[in-house]
């Protein structure tokens, strides 16, 4: 498909998904054991990024690129911040929640709010989180193949 590079590229789908995995973690409460690498979130993103319109695909991956590059600027080193330590992403996060720039405060937060739209789509989510009525099956892009959680 033309202009098919515009929706994203391999690496910045890939991204996305590790971003969704740190953003919204397993076991983070002892009560919800859950996370995002549970689910299969590359399925998610795929469709969205299909799916969506572009203006919002352009931001997404704008954003994408913003989150990974942080470290340039708030840790003054020349590295991507998946490629920190766990305790080095949580530190950068934790850095632009401080952040007196709106947009850099409220990225973390904008791309945890993409994933959940996501990760709260699924049945066992919605039980574990009480939501009521609880879908009967999961969305396409998750029952794809019969499968539940990641390939």
């Amino acid at each position: 498909m033309p202009g098919s590079w515009l929706r994203g590229l391999a690496f910045e789908r890939r991204w996305l998904v590790a971003l969704f995995e740190l953003l919204i973690p397993a076991e983070a409460d002892p009560r919800f054991r859950l996370g995002a690498k549970d689910a299969p979130m590359h399925r998610y993103v795929d469709e969205l990024l299909r799916l969506a319109p572009l203006k919002f695909v352009l931001g997404l991956r704008a954003s994408v690129w913003l989150l990974q590059l942080s470290p340039l600027v708030l840790l003054l080193r020349p590295t991507l911040l998946l490629a920190l330590r766990p305790s080095e992403q949580y530190g950068v996060l934790d850095r632009l929640r401080g952040s007196e720039v709106y947009l850099l405060r409220e990225l973390p937060l904008l791309l945890k709010t993409i994933g959940c739209l996501g990760f709260c789509g699924l049945p066992e989510v919605q039980a574990q989180l009480g939501i009521q009525p609880r879908d009967a099956t999961p969305p396409a892009w998750a029952a794809a193949h019969g499968e539940q959680g990641r390939s």
